[in-house]
């Protein structure tokens, strides 16, 4: 079984530590669609189960690109619709 052990390197109480919002902000400037929301949400979800806070950024940016594309942005690709923003 594969393990990760990158996507547990930093688990902590992300919540206050401005360091870690602004290496995401960094990271989402990349992106046209990850806003602070988004990455008080990562920070959140970092927290509460324990993942690295980047890896999660890193995962989403992997996944989805850079650019918003048709079915994340709820406007639907060949009758397939998928929303997440």
């Amino acid at each position: 079984m594969f393990f990760n052990f990158y996507s547990y390197l930093l688990a902590g109480d992300f919540t206050n530590n401005e360091t870690v919002k602004n290496v995401l902000r960094n990271m989402a400037s990349t992106t046209n669609y990850l806003d602070e929301e988004c990455i008080n949400a990562i920070i959140k979800a970092a927290t509460d189960y324990h993942v690295d806070p980047y890896y999660i950024m890193a995962k989403i940016i992997d996944e989805q690109g850079s650019k918003v594309t048709p079915l994340i942005a709820g406007n639907g690709y060949n009758g397939n619709y998928v929303r997440i923003l």
